[in-house]
């Protein structure tokens, strides 16, 4: 939590100084992005809020801008497997984002993203505590186990900064990732920081 603290204030800080800075001033290595295609990795943590595990995630994605540079709409595809307290989860999707430009010639962006798709869930069973029915969704019990599919929907914010045009990084403070087998319904708080490269 605390890592988080840190990096919400180091972004925020740079929106502030980036709000008054001039062009001229602004490094070469810092300009916006001009590449349209995108493709990068993610990790961070899915904190457990409602019929869920909290687990260590990972994620791969790809995608296009219709601009035909790094900013504005974008439609890409992602693929994110999170590990721990016995589960394994995999979803997957297509995803839609906006590349906001924050200042002029400086290629720092906020990105609001959605993302529809599959997920799949596997759990083993163990002495007391939780486990999961045929949905894959949680109840308590003393044995068990199982795996089964649902519904994903996500909705996240990011802060991204372009690097010599050809990388970015960026952190996703909020991501609220939704589930749903059509009985059950879990709900999920994905904390995720990563970089990727541009096309």
């Amino acid at each position: 939590m605390r890592r988080a603290v840190l990096l919400s204030t180091v972004l925020f800080s740079m929106l502030a100084l980036g709000s008054v800075a001039r062009a001229d001033d602004i490094p070469t290595v810092l300009r916006p992005g001009t590449h349209p295609w995108y493709a990068g990795l993610d990790l961070g943590g899915a904190i457990g809020i409602h019929n869920s595990e909290s687990q260590f995630k990972l994620g791969e994605f790809i995608g296009y801008h219709f601009s035909g540079k790094a900013s504005g709409p974008a439609l890409g595809f992602e693929i994110q497997e999170a590990f721990g307290g016995g589960v394994t989860t995999l979803e997957l999707g297509p995803k839609f984002l906006w590349d906001i430009p924050i200042v002029r010639n400086l290629g720092l962006y906020l990105t609001p993203s959605a993302m529809i798709g599959y997920g799949y869930v596997s759990a083993g069973g163990g002495g007391g505590g939780l486990c999961y029915d045929y949905e894959g969704f949680v109840y308590p019990c003393g044995g068990g186990g199982g795996s089964g599919s649902f519904f994903d929907m996500q909705f996240g914010f990011e802060g991204k900064l372009m690097l010599a045009d050809r990388a970015f990084v960026f952190f996703r403070p909020l991501t609220l990732d939704f589930g749903t087998d059509g009985n059950a319904f879990v709900f999920r708080w994905d904390i995720m920081a990563g970089g990727g490269v541009t096309f």
